[in-house]
């Protein structure tokens, strides 16, 4: 069975993070503390969705069908855009040369099953860069955590209000959040129209706070990752300045 693409909330959570992210990052006594709360608020389910486990489309299988090593994944929630990616290959495969790791989590030589990449940026300046391994399962694609993930910053892209210690409090938090959780996605729509992506715990209860954006799922050509990740400004959420 061919790979599938990471599921959307392992990459959407970070175009809307929750407000336990905005808080400022806690001394290394705290982070057991706010990687709970954090994992709580992502989480936490709401009631079971009527025939969640009936009918959910599989874009990747449309993506197969136009070629998934010259075409990806893009979705697009307002001013953002995601991009995911079918392949074996490592992070840094597909990561521009002039994006600056500053920060990881896991191993780039760890097995994942049917693995595939994203990016998902966080603001205008910060973008994750992850492999998870995912699966099919009641009509739904799922995965759990993540294999290996990179925190990338751009040279020269505009500030906003995310400092780059809060970029990285907020990437190891939220890395540790998503250990060994499993999150799966139901999709709706066509290869035509796009799909709307609905974020879903295995036995089909909504998870709220995934589900706040419009994200829409289309099959795009392959082009450079740099022209098709777009992040959106954030504001400050203590004051600071951006550093």
């Amino acid at each position: 069975m061919p790979p599938r693409p990471v599921p959307i909330a392992f990459a959407a959570l970070f175009l809307s993070p929750p407000a336990a992210y905005a808080q400022t990052p806690p001394a290394v006594a705290g982070i057991e503390r706010r990687v709970q709360e954090v994992r709580a608020e992502l989480l936490k389910p709401g009631p079971v969705v009527p025939g969640w486990n009936v009918g959910g489309a599989d874009p990747a299988l449309a993506l197969e069908r136009a070629g998934a090593d010259q075409h990806y994944l893009l979705i697009e929630d307002g001013e953002e855009r995601i991009v995911q990616i079918r392949s074996d290959r490592r992070i840094a495969h597909f990561a521009p040369g002039t994006w600056r790791p500053i920060d990881s989590y896991g191993s780039a030589i760890a097995y994942a099953e049917r693995p595939s990449i994203g990016f998902a940026p966080i603001g205008t300046r910060f973008v994750i860069g992850t492999r998870v391994h995912g699966w099919r399962e009641n009509g739904l694609t799922c995965s759990k955590g993540m294999s290996h993930a990179i925190l990338y910053e751009i040279p020269g892209a505009p500030a906003d209000g995310l400092s780059r210690d809060a970029a990285i409090g907020m990437f190891r938090i939220s890395m540790l959040a998503l250990e060994d959780q499993t999150i799966c996605e139901r999709a709706e729509g066509s290869a035509a129209t796009g799909w709307r992506i609905r974020s879903l715990l295995p036995d089909g209860r909504d998870l709220p706070a995934l589900n706040q954006g419009e994200p829409r799922l289309t099959v795009v050509p392959a082009a450079p990752i740099a022209e098709l990740v777009r992040g959106k400004r954030l504001e400050p959420t203590d004051g600071t300045a951006e550093r």
